[in-house]
């Protein structure tokens, strides 16, 4: 499974900083490390409950005590392929850069908090340069953006998978912002307390939320037009829509489905 293969490949070339690695290889390795991270976040938490549990019914200490030593091992496990994840990103996203023909040094834009991840998630998703494919223009990437919108309630015509990431990755780069203001927005108005707020950031702070609300809500309707269009665009049924629409789960099949050529490509 390419999931696999990538998140092994990442790991056993985790100090290689000097060869390429190629986009769909640098992707895969990005979902797999989340997945497996939720997985081990859901071992850890499930040790530490059950430990708690095993106190609060007095079960026996010798009992109790290997559990506590077990969640304690996992937790230190989990610190150290922390760290050595953070390797293995630097090492790829250093291969990516070389990949598409940038300097190593442009990882430092990953310093600069928004600005800089946008401008270094750009180089990330650009093929390769040995690739047949053009580079990707910021004015294309708005342009099918717009339309994807305009296409909000299309369920009935198709979407190839340039179309489907041109609204991905842009929404994404567009929601982590926004949900990061908007919290910054609440932790000011609790800050100042309620004579400032009431007079002065609350009502900005409920157009903002009523905004980013809209705009996600927004998002959602164009997110499933679009995965119907996709799905139709690979021969399968819309009903495989209601898997993507699942957080976290849907991660695997818009990796999946959304990174393979039209049904006409494959059978040319």
């Amino acid at each position: 499974m390419i999931l696999i293969t990538s998140f092994t490949d990442a790991w056993k070339r985790v100090f290689d900083f000097k060869g390429i690695t190629d986009r769909r290889n640098y992707w895969y390795y990005s979902l797999s490390s989340f997945i497996f991270f939720v997985l081990l976040e859901i071992l850890e938490s499930t040790f530490k409950v059950f430990t708690i549990g095993l106190y609060e019914l007095g079960i026996s200490e010798t009992i109790s005590g290997i559990f506590q030593v077990f969640s304690s091992s996992i937790e230190i496990i989990v610190l150290l392929i922390i760290l050595g994840s953070f390797i293995v990103e630097l090492s790829m996203c250093v291969r990516r850069l070389r990949d598409v023909g940038k300097s190593w040094k442009n990882i430092f834009w990953s310093l600069l908090p928004i600005i800089g991840w946008f401008r270094l998630t750009w180089f990330l998703i650009q093929p390769s340069i040995n690739s047949n494919f053009q580079p990707i223009l910021l004015n294309e990437v708005v342009e099918s953006f717009v339309f994807t919108w305009k296409n909000a309630f299309d369920y009935v015509g198709v979407s190839n998978r340039t179309e489907f990431w041109f609204f991905v990755i842009p929404s994404a780069i567009v929601l982590f912002p926004l949900s990061l203001f908007l919290t910054l927005i609440s932790h000011i108005l609790v800050t100042l307390g309620s004579d400032y707020s009431l007079f002065l950031l609350n009502p900005i702070a409920n157009l903002l939320g009523v905004i980013g609300t809209l705009y996600i809500f927004g998002s959602l309707i164009v997110f499933c037009s679009l995965s119907v269009r996709r799905l139709r665009d690979l021969g399968k049924s819309w009903y495989w829509v209601f898997v993507m629409i699942i957080p976290i789960i849907n991660l695997i099949p818009i990796f999946v489905w959304g990174t393979k050529p039209s049904l006409e490509e494959s059978i040319n």
